[in-house]
């Protein structure tokens, strides 16, 4: 079906689901691909319809996250239909990576699902929980980092009573006691976050089988059963681990915010001797996540003699143990290099020509220069050749061509004789008499 939206043109149909259907279209305005996903389960509800404006505005501004989709706009189309139009990516979803690829491997999964607890951290503080995370839910971006999207699309009762087939998808990383019918807070989206890297692990949801068909026997299993095993899959103990205490039964034993998940996922990277992966939180420093860094955890103690060191990890430096008068490893105070003079200071270096400087120098009581005792010229008066007076500009004058010109050329060069003297009488000097 045809749909008509103001300011975008070459719509056409990329996705259908049980919300609505998802376009590829051109933002006239901005002469750029969007992707406009228009929702066809809140037209009848207004309260439904101002909750998800709501979230979409939440959404909106979260857009600054990396590892989160940028949203473009918000309006209704020309039917009444709200929509919602945000960056297009042609890379699909992690559920399309499965679909085509199969499980991912350790690594990467560990890699995408740490990305994805930054972003989901962001939204917690600013007060936003996803409660729909899946695979897809989280999109490839254009250099292959992960995208969380779709922030609140599970929270319309409606669409869960109306769909039975979206329901049943819902249940496979709905948590414990969303099932349940009890309220669900950030333990909730941590559960979903680790269903979901079990779900990357292992093909499949934890507790959906091939074919499963009975909605209630899927909740029971949810609710009761233990998680499957990881480890005979080639997952490391550390990562298998974190997945299991995401995906308790008792919110209180799980990870605390998305951001301890993403810790525990960046230790067993390091303890794998990987790279850690950098988990991107509010740099406002707002919320639980505030003192979240790249690879932020304890430093790793120094390895022993011999034993490779692994991967460098950037993180904070650990405090030094504090003492009543200070740290116990305190260093001295060093002077900021490089040191400048002040440039009111007069250097004391000696000057190529004029000899060494002294601060103490000054004027003598006759006009002199006076070093002081033991330093140079001691004078009570100025020098003989200096006797004519004028000062220095006036023997400077005398030096380029004034009358004292011939003295001082007789003490720096000898005349010939009989070459006639510059400024006399005009009649050749006789050197005989």
């Amino acid at each position: 079906m045809a749909i008509e939206v103001a300011g975008y043109d070459q719509i056409e149909e990329v996705a259908r689901g049980g919300f609505g259907v998802v376009y590829r279209a051109r933002q006239v305005g901005f002469d750029r691909t969007v992707a406009l996903k228009v929702l066809s389960q809140l037209q009848a509800d207004d309260h439904a319809a101002r909750r998800w404006q709501r979230e979409c505005q939440a959404m909106g501004a979260l857009s600054w996250h990396p590892n989160i989709v940028a949203v473009y706009d918000l309006g209704t189309t020309g039917d009444g239909h709200p929509y919602l139009a945000m960056e297009f990516l042609d890379r699909g979803s992690l559920a399309d990576r499965l679909l085509h690829l199969g499980p991912l491997s350790w690594e990467e999964a560990v890699n995408m699902t740490i990305q994805v607890s930054g972003a989901l951290q962001a939204a917690h503080d600013a007060g936003v929980l996803h409660r729909d995370l899946k695979p897809e839910n989280v999109m490839v971006g254009l250099y292959g980092e992960a995208k969380l999207t779709d922030f609140g699309l599970a929270t319309s009762e409606t669409a869960v009573a109306t769909a039975a087939g979206m329901a049943s998808f819902t249940i496979a990383h709905a948590a414990p006691e969303a099932l349940q019918g009890e309220r669900v807070g950030p333990p909730g989206d941590v559960y979903s976050l680790g269903s979901t890297l079990f779900h990357l692990l292992a093909g499949r949801p934890p507790f959906l089988r091939q074919g499963d068909e009975n909605v209630l026997a899927a909740v029971t299993r949810v609710v009761n059963d233990p998680l499957p095993d990881l480890r005979g899959l080639g997952v490391p103990e550390s990562v298998a681990a974190a997945v299991e205490a995401a995906t308790a039964k008792d919110p209180a034993a799980r990870p605390t915010t998305p951001a301890d998940l993403g810790r525990l996922l960046q230790e067993a990277q390091h303890d794998a001797g990987l790279a850690v992966t950098e988990m991107r939180l509010d740099p406002r420093g707002e919320g639980s996540g505030q003192t979240l860094a790249a690879g932020s955890r304890p430093a790793p103690p120094p390895p022993a003699d011999g034993e490779d060191s692994g991967p460098t990890v950037r993180g904070p430096r650990p405090a030094a143990p504090t003492t009543s008068s200070g740290p116990a490893d305190a260093p001295a105070a060093r002077r900021p290099w490089p040191r400048r003079r002040p440039p009111h200071r007069r250097s004391n270096r000696p000057h190529p020509a004029r000899g060494p400087r002294h601060p103490a120098r000054r004027r003598g009581p006759a006009g002199g220069w006076d070093d002081g005792p033991g330093r140079g010229r001691s004078l009570a008066a100025p020098p003989a050749d200096r006797g004519r007076g004028g000062g220095r500009a006036a023997r400077r004058g005398r030096r380029r061509g004034g009358a004292g010109r011939g003295r001082w050329r007789r003490g720096r060069r000898r005349r010939r004789p009989g070459r006639r003297r510059r400024g006399g009488s005009g009649r050749r000097h006789d050197p005989g008499g």
